[in-house]
């Protein structure tokens, strides 16, 4: 994530210094919102008083959380901070496979807005979306020792997955020229991630796995759900505006 944010500042520090060198100027706007789902319940991890928070839609916005806290960000070291923040405030616990597993799923959101002048002094302005998802892993009772409530979040873990990979398996038959309803609604993850995976984006998957043969079952599961999701084709375009370009377009 840190070499994430890093490649991202570089980009427009390099931006800039081009459109200076060109006599042009471009200016960035960069915001962050942090956010886990735990127990199917969204949650803000920069605002943990704000409770449960709904999705909703909207023709010009796409799907999105009311309510959620989105902070402006200056550098790597401002999301760095952010995201140690946000941290702490998340649903993890012990069991027998992790001593301090993730219960929830945590999505952490950069929404970056530059806007350029080009040579003939009219502004374009591009947006952009970048979600980075820390999937809780899926867990079989008998290996973890769940029970009570470790057990009712392990059910409600192992259900968003089993949603995402249905979805995941839907786009993937799209792609391949099939019709196919794709259920996004049958979890909170997968109708918020619905531009992310079927939209206008690239996606990209890191499977975690481990050598240790008593979880081969877990990692060839999880080598298979990635490879289905790299069959998924999208055709990203860019989000871009102009003003004042009729002369332009003439």
């Amino acid at each position: 994530m840190q070499r994430s944010f890093e490649h991202i500042f570089g980009c427009m520090e390099n931006d800039k210094l081009e459109a200076e060198r060109n006599g042009s100027e471009v200016q960035y706007l960069v915001k962050c919102s942090y956010l886990e789902i735990y127990n199917e319940q969204i949650m803000d991890l920069l605002e943990p008083t704000s409770g449960n928070l709904h999705i909703r839609e909207d023709i010009k916005k796409g799907v999105y959380v009311e309510g959620l806290l989105e902070e402006n960000v200056q550098s790597v070291r401002d999301m760095i901070s952010l995201i140690s923040r946000g941290a702490r405030s998340r649903h993890v616990g012990s069991t027998s496979m992790n001593k301090e597993s993730s219960r929830s799923h945590s999505v952490l959101t950069t929404m970056i807005e530059s806007k350029t002048m080009n040579a003939a002094g009219v502004w374009q302005m591009k947006s952009s979306r970048f979600h980075i998802i820390d999937l809780a892993g899926s867990e079989r009772s008998k290996h973890t020792n769940a029970v009570g409530e470790r057990l009712k979040e392990a059910g409600m873990i192992n259900k968003s997955l089993s949603a995402l990979g249905i979805v995941i398996n839907s786009l993937v038959d799209i792609s391949e020229g099939k019709t196919r309803h794709v259920h996004y609604r049958d979890s909170k993850l997968t109708f918020l991630l619905r531009d992310s995976l079927g939209g206008n984006s690239k996606t990209l998957i890191i499977a975690n796995i481990t050598p240790a043969f008593a979880s081969v079952g877990e990692t060839l599961s999880t080598l298979k759900f990635a490879q289905r999701a790299k069959l998924i084709k999208n055709k990203a375009v860019i989000n871009e505006e102009s003003s004042n370009t009729i002369q332009l377009l003439k």
